[in-house]
């Protein structure tokens, strides 16, 4: 009797099947909003896809805009310096004038204090790291652009004020792009790793000797996030693509294969191990730390130069003012002699 009074839906049919699905449209169309917040994301570089090429950037968690903010615009600085590609309107770098603009005119002392305190209550509050990726375009190199970016963080003087990438934590080139599901791994691994090093033959192929790729050590240096892959399961699938030419050594090596797998992406690139050592490991906030204990460093050894020499100055002075006054008593004295003579 209960069941015969419930109201029935429209057509006879049953309750659970009139319920709104919550599982999306499965990309079957889309709104002009969602089209335009994708057309965005794909401007902006922050969608991932097979075939891409880029930079993986890594921030503190609630930072994100910020650092996007100042990667664009110093990619847009070096995009023209390096390759001539003239810089394109940004919207996160109109969010962050924006931003400073609300902020109104404050002593930039006080604009980097604060900024140092909201960095610390971050870390604090939030702690970890969240990856935005950081898609590049043609002709770019990210290796070599990579490498730009740490050679202008090592030079600049490490404070506070000269830094252009304050939110930033660490810098990872990525040449390829690849889904790390099935053999995809080992597609990325072959079409990054046959740049620099002799490769063992695939399944039912003749070995092929390369006399133009000399032998090298190499490491293998990997980032899992988002992901449920196991690290010895990544290394090995990796390392058993290069072959019995190349050694390993996890000290020092010649080549690093840098690995990254995000959720079911996986990025590859290889660089300079003694570059990528020198340069911390593309670790942003300790090139800046470094280079501003070796300014320090160097500021310490020029004011106590200083110091020598002014007091070097100050006894040359004291000693040519007593050989004087001694030559002009010495002259007095002939002089008055002379005199009475």
């Amino acid at each position: 009797m209960g069941d015969s009074k419930r109201k029935q839906p429209p057509g006879g049919g049953s309750q659970a099947s009139s319920k709104k699905s919550k599982r999306g449209n499965e990309g079957k169309w889309q709104t002009p909003h969602h089209k335009n917040n994708l057309s965005h994301l794909l401007r902006m570089g922050t969608t991932i896809e097979a075939g891409d090429v880029g930079i993986w950037v890594t921030c503190q968690r609630g930072l994100e805009k910020k650092a996007m903010a100042e990667m664009t615009r110093v990619c847009e600085e070096l995009g023209e310096s390096m390759y001539g590609i003239k810089p394109r309107s940004s919207e996160a770098e109109k969010a962050a004038e924006e931003d400073s603009d609300s902020r109104g005119e404050i002593d930039i002392s006080d604009a980097v204090a604060a900024e140092l305190e909201e960095m610390k209550a971050e870390a604090k509050k939030q702690g970890g790291l969240r990856l935005p990726p950081r898609a590049t375009r043609s002709p770019v190199d990210p290796v070599a652009f990579v490498d730009a970016i740490c050679d202008g963080a090592a030079e600049c003087g490490g404070g506070m004020v000269d830094r252009k990438l304050r939110h930033v934590n660490r810098l990872t080139p990525v040449v390829t792009i690849g889904k790390a599901l099935d053999r995809g791994i080992e597609k990325v691994g072959r079409e990054v790793l046959g740049r620099f090093f002799e490769l063992v033959a695939e399944e039912g192929a003749a070995e092929v000797e390369r006399a133009d790729i000399p032998p090298c050590t190499f490491a293998i240096r990997q980032s899992i996030r988002a992901s449920a892959m196991k690290r010895d399961e990544l290394i090995n699938r990796v390392a058993a693509l290069v072959g019995p030419k190349h050694k390993v050594k996890l000290e020092s090596p010649d080549k690093v294969i840098l690995v990254d797998i995000f959720k079911n992406h996986c990025g590859m690139s290889v660089v300079d191990g003694p570059r990528w050592e020198k340069m911390k490991k593309f670790n942003i906030n300790e090139i800046y730390k470094f280079a501003g204990e070796k300014g320090g460093e160097k500021g310490g050894k020029k004011g106590g130069q200083e110091k020598v020499d002014e007091k070097v100055s100050e006894k040359v002075d004291e000693k040519d003012g007593k050989e004087g006054d001694e030559k002009a008593a010495g002259e007095g004295g002939k002089n008055g002699a002379s005199e009475e003579q």
